[in-house]
């Protein structure tokens, strides 16, 4: 599935980009990735594109209201060497704690995968790439 084309949104801000991560992280010169970001201040998943340029167009909102520091990032399963399939996560602060979600980057939805023990809170994540 394609993601959507940003609109043009000149002189418009993006303040609450909290996470990065690109899909098909793999060595596959003819993988096309793509840059979704996390932006805690609206709630919401966004695609950037072009990912240099910074224009950002939402493609779905989390139905959990996160506080505004977050962890993101996506892990790409390799077979081959070539990405397969894509699983996104997220840290968030939800009612006071952090959690691990997984991410529907299309949608937005977020799944709770676990939580973190209230001395270990985890406020940001950089997933390992397959091997």
């Amino acid at each position: 599935t394609n993601p959507p084309v940003p609109p043009a949104t000149a002189g418009a801000t993006a303040t609450g980009v909290t996470g990065a991560g690109y899909t098909n992280n793999d060595l596959d010169a003819a993988t096309a990735t793509t840059l979704f970001d996390v932006d805690t201040m609206n709630d919401q998943v966004s695609v950037q594109s072009p990912a240099n340029a910074g224009n950002l167009a939402p493609t779905g909102k989390p139905a959990v209201d996160a506080a505004t520091d977050a962890g993101f990032d996506i892990y790409s399963k390799l077979n081959n060497g070539v990405t397969v399939s894509n699983t996104a996560y997220a840290t968030l602060k939800v009612r006071g704690a952090y959690r691990l979600y997984t991410v529907n980057v299309l949608t937005g939805m977020a799944n709770l995968v676990g939580t973190f023990p209230g001395s270990r809170q985890v406020t940001d994540i950089a997933v390992q790439l397959d091997k």
